[in-house]
């Protein structure tokens, strides 16, 4: 059991990415689920609308950098 919280310990859940977003771009609350894939559909260009499995990928890759979550462009190393 302790294996898998270890696991989980610096990941990012939709919740918790949900408030990064509402962080990152000024929102009063939390952004719901169409909310977010427009936005993210703006702000990486897209076509169409992406998937909860690839919001998470993209967001990850922008957000944890070095097992800490990052916004803008706190992060140095």
């Amino acid at each position: 059991m302790l294996n898998h919280m270890n696991k989980h310990i610096n990941s990012l859940s939709w919740s918790g990415l949900l408030g990064i977003e509402k962080k990152e771009h000024g929102l009063k609350s939390k952004p719901s689920g169409a909310e977010l894939r427009k936005m993210e559909m703006k702000e990486h260009g897209l076509s169409k609308a992406p998937t909860k499995a690839q919001i998470m990928a993209m967001e990850k890759k922008e957000h944890l950098k070095g097992g800490k979550v990052v916004i803008g462009k706190g992060y140095k190393g």
